[in-house]
Parts: C-alpha cells; sequence; structure tokens
C-alpha cells in the first residue's frame, strides 16, 4: 500500500508541475478540440484570464509558482514517504499542503480534463484529514 501511495504522491506531483509552463506564459493554453468547443477556456488557461488583471506578468507568474509548488510538495511527500531525502515524518504535512495548493490550482484552472487530478487532490486530502482508508500501520510512517 505504501507504494501506491508514493508513486500516486509522485506521479500527481510531476503532473501539477508539467501544468506550471504554461502559466508562466499567459495565453499560451491548448485549443479545446472541436467536440469540447462549448466549454469557455482552454487547457492551459485559468478563467481569471477573462480579467486583463490577471494576465499580466505578475500574477502569471504568480500563478505559475502556484503549480510549481504544489507540485514539488506532492513529489517531496512522495520521497518523503519512500524516505527518501526527506525525514518520512513530514510526508503527511507535505502531502496536506501540495495537494490543497494544487486542489486550488485545478479548480483556478477547471477544465473537465483536470476532473482525474481534481479527484486524486480531493481523495489525498480526504485520506489525510478525515477517512484514513489506509491504516497506518501499512504506511510504516
Amino acid at each position: 500500500m505504501k507504494i501506491v501511495l508514493v508513486f500516486v504522491l509522485t506521479i500527481h506531483g510531476l503532473i501539477v508541475v508539467a501544468q506550471s509552463p504554461t502559466a508562466f506564459r499567459a495565453g499560451a493554453g491548448v485549443p479545446n478540440p472541436p467536440w469540447l468547443a462549448w466549454w469557455p477556456t482552454a487547457l492551459g488557461e485559468t478563467w481569471l484570464a477573462a480579467n486583463p488583471l490577471f494576465s499580466r506578468p505578475p500574477f502569471a507568474w504568480l500563478l505559475g509558482l502556484g503549480w510549481l509548488a504544489g507540485g514539488l510538495l506532492l513529489i517531496a511527500a512522495g520521497l518523503a514517504l519512500a524516505g527518501v531525502l526527506i525525514t518520512p515524518e513530514y510526508w503527511r504535512f507535505l502531502a496536506t499542503l501540495g495537494a490543497a495548493l494544487s486542489l486550488a490550482m485545478l479548480l483556478l484552472y477547471l477544465h473537465p480534463f483536470y476532473l482525474v487530478g481534481l479527484a486524486v487532490s480531493l481523495a489525498i486530502l480526504a485520506e489525510l484529514r478525515w477517512v484514513h482508508w489506509i491504516p497506518s500501520h501499512l504506511l510504516g510512517a
């Protein structure tokens, strides 16, 4: 179970980090396919971009840093849980921060293609804060 969670945290973190390049360059989103033309924003563009203030470089950079920080926190949580480079006691804290930031960014960039990411971030937060599906003795940390 621990290996699965390490994998989920790390892969989800890498995917979240991969979203940051388009955020750093406002308006660099990927056009929606024809069957999704009804969706108001392109993939990789925030609905905040309709406001010219949020498409300027300082805000675009802050949004890009949000993606980057969320993903790096999730990767760090996976490494900590695996006992690599980071003390294992910190994995829950890092995972909570990373999943919360990832969830915030996914909501700011809401797109149907991000539904899996939303579900993963919500599942991580639910596990760590409320549900506790995975018994602590199975995680070893």
